[in-house]
């Protein structure tokens, strides 16, 4: 699935053309198309309501890329990855509230860039102790590890003893106009979904770097077979920590974007079933793909919402599916993973990438 065709009748010649981020003029237009979709299309047609749910979208994706790299790139199965999401949004929540920033950082809006910048560092070295038993352990043993990571991080650190600094309680309210970047006031859905829109393509950029650099490789041949890795040289320990540390700064940035759209962060934002979700989503988009990722995340909450919008006109007629709906979507999300794995093993991105071919290699598709 890795190999993407050309468009009939285009060809490279050198190294350079090969490794370019355009290949072709055609690829080059449907780039910019994307962009002015992303820019312009989008938040001219929508209004608050599906401007905060393409939020939600940004903020899955950046927290499912990490999971991604784990398990779609390293083989390195984890199921606490919430925990360092909340890691990265509680650091950058204390930094916003708690250091004593210079007048002049907060003029000019740098405190909150840097607060995401610290907070993803922040959670990078937390993912990596708890990545270190996977030098020596993997498959089930590592699973329970990382869970460890949620109740340990959650339900110990940050609500007995985070969530308590300040003598604020459980939550942490955001008063309006504390999110700053640069010169803009983070204050309405249409400026959190262009800070979305803009994260997710430089962390997407950055994790397509990383997998075509000798760290990439590494990774996919740990993959692979690890023994197989280790005896060609790479040193498996090293990558495998790397991963960790990579996927928990991924895992910071999504935590610190989170608050944005948050009058109060508190511990119930970061449950054990985000983690399960962030899994399904690679599961839904496709492992081993960054397309992957971001269809699974846009199936994930976009289908979920059309589902409850379709049950809502059904509430004045049994009430009571409103309030049992919470289970009824977790319920459809857990038969979605289901029957993605039992008909479509690997995915959206698989059918993308089938449906991109044929039209690459038309008129001989066959």
């Amino acid at each position: 699935m890795s190999t993407t065709w050309l468009p009939c009748g285009d060809y490279h010649q050198n190294y350079k053309e090969d490794h370019s981020w355009f290949q072709s003029k055609f690829i080059k237009g449907k780039m910019i198309l994307l962009f002015l979709v992303l820019f312009v299309l989008i938040p001219l047609f929508s209004d608050s309501y599906w401007l905060s749910i393409w939020y939600v979208v940004g903020y899955t994706i950046l927290g499912a890329l990490g999971v991604q790299l784990l398990i779609g790139f390293c083989g390195q199965i984890t199921l606490g990855h919430a925990a360092f999401i909340a890691v990265g949004a509680y650091t950058s929540t204390l930094l916003i509230l708690e250091f004593p920033w210079p007048q002049v950082l907060i003029d000019w809006g740098i405190a909150y860039p840097i607060s995401i910048f610290v907070a993803a560092i922040v959670a990078g070295l937390w993912s990596v102790l708890f990545g270190l038993p996977s030098a020596r352990v993997k498959g089930f043993y590592l699973i329970l590890t990382t869970m460890a990571a949620q109740f340990v991080t959650v339900d110990f650190v940050i609500t007995q003893y985070v969530a308590q600094i300040g003598g604020r309680g459980q939550a942490f309210s955001l008063p309006p106009g504390t999110i700053k970047f640069g010169p803009w006031i983070i204050d309405s859905e249409l400026k959190i979904y262009y800070m979305a829109v803009v994260l997710v393509i430089i962390c997407v950029a950055i994790m397509a770097n990383l997998l075509r650099s000798r760290v990439g490789r590494a990774w996919i041949a740990i993959r692979d077979n690890d023994i197989s890795a280790e005896v060609m040289g790479i040193n498996v320990v090293k990558y495998k920590l790397l991963a960790f540390f990579v996927a928990g700064f991924l895992g910071g940035i999504a935590g610190s974007f989170w608050i944005s759209g948050l009058a109060a962060i508190s511990p119930e934002h970061f449950p054990w079933f985000l983690s399960l979700q962030l899994v399904g989503v690679i599961l839904i988009g496709g492992v081993g793909s960054i397309h992957g990722t971001i269809f699974g995340a846009i199936f994930m909450v976009v289908v979920m919402e059309l589902l409850q919008l379709a049950v809502m006109p059904f509430a004045d007629t049994f009430p009571k599916l409103l309030v049992d709906f919470l289970f009824i979507k977790e319920a459809a999300f857990g038969l979605a993973i289901c029957a993605f794995l039992i008909y479509e093993p690997n995915g959206l991105a698989y059918r993308w990438w089938q449906i991109k071919n044929y039209f690459n290699l038309w008129p001989f598709s066959y």
